[in-house]
Formats: structure tokens, C-alpha cells, sequence
């Protein structure tokens, strides 16, 4: 997997300084929870009406059980870049090269698709800001935060990870004090509004989409597998820490929604309205706490946007720690801040690529990030061939129900892929890019492999040198304390 062989005085590991709560908590706030329920979750609501609940329920069910898989490769390789040391010590260097270059592409595309959606509430507060100025500023601060020292950055996320979960805890409240309709019948006979504009039975097709905007809502937890190196303790148990990070995001996202469709006081009205939980909070609570809520869902989505950058800040020092570049970029890459321990480096050309991807605009980001399954068919392929093979779940997590997990993971796969092919253009186009895109770096990297193997059994492998394999294994195998 390596471009070159990294100079080893250059390779700095990570300081093991946060626990397994502070990685819980940078994992949800990079989830966000509260912009799932508030932004996501509004979405399936006009979609779906009540069927949203059951909807999210079943497809965060889904996802927790693919979440499993992420887990059982992560745990058997934990490493700062997530889930490429995994996905390149069982399939090989060829299969990491595409999730590394897969991550390349997403990483940053999802930092400006955040940056410019909160973009959007800060002109509500600053409306002769323009956008221009707004965005470069959200990503500046985010990268600061995220080069700071990782406890210093674990407490400002779990500050703001305390306003979004009180935000959900409102729409809680609400809905335990104030039924209208039983917990049954918003799961058994759910509504929305119909064609004319009463309350009609919600057909299969739209909860079909809808379970598939669910698991989208659920979606992330193996970000966890970013933290591996920061994380005290036995690296390994970071698969226990996807599944924990998993379950309580299915159970924030669910519960608040449920809390709405119990409690709505005016369903057509609420479910009509272009922002229907506002609108919920406004008729229950009053304009005041809806306010409140709105603000604490920037402070939210911001929280995403600074944990998200940690977290892919990571990604791409370990590409450098695992020699994937040139000697002097991989230098740069896992050079860390002499008084903070970030890589700084790394950091900062993320950000800078975050900005250049918010010229591709909201709308085509959005169809690159859903069309991005192919690093989980990957991980769905590396489960399979670990058990085979006996890399994965010996000793360390091994996942339940197998083999469903892997067949509901092709399930998910296949139905975002379905979602995406019958949706717009834009996403259309988008999953045939990444195809396109993953299958040349497979070939190529394959080719260049056959090349280097040819010209190493032409002269000799260089005497001591690893491979990156042996690297990625020396990485996870080492004692943490």
C-alpha cells in the first residue's frame, strides 16, 4: 500500500490520552444527533408523516446490525485511518488504495456539505453576512479546535454534545407530557398527508424510501475507528465502542421523532409545514423554545463539523504513517504539533480541501456522499474473507449473527444504490463516478504492484524493508497502556 517507505524519526505516533467516553463523545458529536432528528428527521416526516418512526427504527436497526461489520474488522486492526488498515491487510493493498482514495473524496466533501448547510443558519442570525465569508470561517475554527490538543478538543465537543442532546430532550418532554396518540398506533397504523390534504394510510414504496433515509440518519458510528490510536487501554476493544456508539444514535434519533407523532397536536398542519419540528415545538411549546432549539441545532451541526475534522484529520496521518505517499508529503503528514500532539499538517490541508469542494456546490455533494457504499462493500467483502481466513473476530470483537450481518449489509448497500440510480441525475451520475473511480485505482494499483514485484524479483527486495502490511499489523499489535 506504500508509495514509499516513511522516514521512521518522521512517523510520530498519536499520544493514548482520551477513554473510551471521550471517544463515545467525539463518535455522537461527529454523528450529531440532534442535526439527524431536527434537519434528517424533518425530511422523512414530510415524507412519511408517523411512518418516519417506524421507518428510522427499522433501518437504524439495520444499520446497527451493519455497523457490526465495521466493527469486526476495526477491532482486528485498529488504526488511526479507520477502516483501510483492515480492509488492506485482508483484501490485500489494491482494495486499501480504493477506500484510501474513496476517503480522499468523501472526507472532505462532507466537511463542505456540513460548512455550507450551517452556513445557511448562521445568515438566519447574520443575514448581511454572505457566504463567502461564513464558510471559510465555520472551516478556519473547526480546524482550530481540531489542532488543538484531542483533550482540550474532547471537552469544547462534549460541551456542545450536552446543548444538542438537551435540544432532544425537549422534544422528549414534550411528547411525554402532552399524548395525543398511543405508541401503537403511530407504529402499527402510520399517516401523512395525502394528495387532498387529510391524514391517509402511508403506502409501502414511501416507507421504503423512508427506512432507507433512516439508516442514512443512522449512519456513522464507524468513525469511532478513527480514534483507535488516541485511545487508552486495549486498542481492540474499539469494536465494542462502534456497536455502543451505534445503539445510542438509533435510540437519540429514534425517540425524539417518536415523541413528535405522539404528541402532535394538529398532524396535517404539522406535517404540512416546510419545518415541521419547529412547527411541533412552536404549537407545544411556544416561539421561545422553538428559537432555543433552532440555536442549539447550529451549535449542533458546528459540533459535527469540528469532530468530523478530527476525526478525518486522523485518516490522513495514518496514510502518511503508512508510507502512502512521497517521502517529503508523508513527513509533512505525520509531523504532530510540538505542544498540542495534533497533526496539524494533516488538519489544515483538509480544511483547505474542504473549501475547495463547496465550489461543487450543496446539491452535487449530496449525491457524491450517498453514493459513497462501495468502502462498505468492501468492509462486507474483508468480514467474510477475515472469518475464512482468520483474521478477524480471534480475540478480539467478533460480530453476532453471522453470516446475516454481511447479507443485511448487501441489503443496505443495494438499497441505497437502488434510492440513488431511481433519484435525481446528480446522484445517478454520482454512483457511476465512484464506480468508475474505484475500479481504475483497483487496476491501476494492480498493475503497479505487478510492476514493482517484477522489478523487486529483477533485483532483490532491499534489505529490512516492510511491507505496509507488515507495518499496519506491527500498529495494531502493539501493547497500549
Amino acid at each position: 500500500m506504500a508509495g514509499s517507505t516513511p522516514d521512521p524519526a518522521s512517523v510520530r505516533r498519536l499520544p493514548r490520552s482520551i477513554g473510551a467516553a471521550g471517544v463515545v463523545g467525539l463518535t455522537l458529536s461527529a454523528l450529531s444527533p440532534a442535526a439527524s432528528v431536527y434537519v434528517t428527521g424533518s425530511a422523512i416526516l414530510r415524507l412519511a408523516g408517523t411512518g418516519a418512526v417506524p421507518a428510522v427504527i427499522a433501518g437504524g436497526v439495520v444499520i446497527l446490525l451493519a455497523s457490526l461489520l465495521y466493527a469486526e474488522v476495526g477491532a482486528a486492526f485498529p488504526h488511526a485511518g479507520g477502516i483501510y488498515p483492515g480492509i488492506g491487510a485482508i483484501l490485500g493493498p489494491s482494495a486499501a488504495r480504493v477506500a484510501i482514495v474513496l476517503g480522499l473524496v468523501s472526507s472532505p466533501a462532507l466537511l463542505a456539505f456540513v460548512s455550507l448547510g450551517l452556513a445557511d443558519y448562521v445568515q438566519l442570525y447574520a443575514p448581511a453576512w454572505p457566504k463567502t465569508i461564513i464558510v471559510p470561517t465555520l472551516i478556519a475554527a473547526a480546524c482550530g479546535i481540531a489542532a488543538l490538543n484531542i483533550q482540550i478538543s474532547v471537552r469544547i465537543t462534549m460541551l456542545l454534545l450536552i446543548v444538542e442532546l438537551v435540544a432532544l430532550a425537549i422534544l422528549v418532554a414534550i411528547g411525554v407530557a402532552h399524548p395525543a396518540r398511543s405508541v401503537a398506533q403511530v407504529m402499527l397504523r402510520p399517516v401523512a398527508v395525502g394528495g387532498t390534504g387529510g391524514l391517509v394510510a402511508v403506502p409501502m414504496a414511501t416507507m421504503f424510501v423512508a427506512t432507507v433515509s433512516g439508516a442514512f440518519a443512522c449512519a456513522g458510528s464507524g468513525l469511532a475507528l478513527y480514534f483507535a490510536d488516541d485511545l487508552t487501554g486495549r486498542p481492540q476493544r474499539i469494536g465494542w465502542l462502534v456497536v455502543i456508539v451505534g445503539i445510542v444514535t438509533v435510540v437519540l434519533v429514534a425517540s425524539p421523532l417518536l415523541a413528535i407523532c405522539i404528541a402532535m397536536r394538529d398532524p396535517v398542519a404539522t406535517l404540512r409545514s416546510t419545518a415541521p419540528i419547529a412547527t411541533f415545538i412552536s404549537d407545544r411549546a411556544g416561539a421561545g423554545v422553538a428559537a432555543g432549539t433552532v440555536a442549539a441545532v447550529v451549535l449542533a451541526i458546528f459540533n459535527n463539523l469540528v469532530a468530523s475534522t478530527i476525526a478525518f484529520g486522523r485518516f490522513l496521518y495514518a496514510t502518511g504513517m503508512d508510507g502512502t505517499w512521497t517521502r517529503a508529503v508523508d513527513r509533512r503528514l505525520t509531523t504532530l504539533h510540538p505542544r498540542y500532539g495534533s497533526p496539524v499538517f494533516a488538519i489544515v490541508l483538509l480544511g483547505v480541501a474542504a473549501l475547495v469542494a463547496c465550489l461543487i456546490g450543496q446539491r452535487a455533494l449530496l449525491a457524491l456522499l450517498s453514493a459513497e457504499v462501495f468502502t462498505a462493500l468492501l468492509v462486507v467483502i474483508a468480514v467474510v474473507v477475515g472469518r475464512r481466513r482468520r483474521l478477524t473476530g480471534i480475540g478480539t470483537f467478533r460480530s453476532p449473527l453471522f453470516p446475516l450481518a454481511p447479507v443485511l449489509g448487501l441489503a443496505v448497500i443495494a438499497a441505497f444504490v437502488m434510492v440513488d440510480w431511481t433519484g435525481p441525475g446528480d446522484n445517478r451520475i454520482a454512483v457511476c463516478a465512484l464506480a468508475a473511480t474505484a475500479s481504475l485505482t483497483f487496476l491501476v494499483s494492480r498493475w503497479a504492484s505487478g510492476r514493482a514485484a517484477g522489478g523487486r524479483a529483477a533485483s532483490g527486495p532491499a534489505a529490512g524493508e516492510p511491507s505496509s502490511r507488515n507495518r499496519l499489523r506491527e500498529v495494531s499489535s502493539q501493547p497500549r497502556s
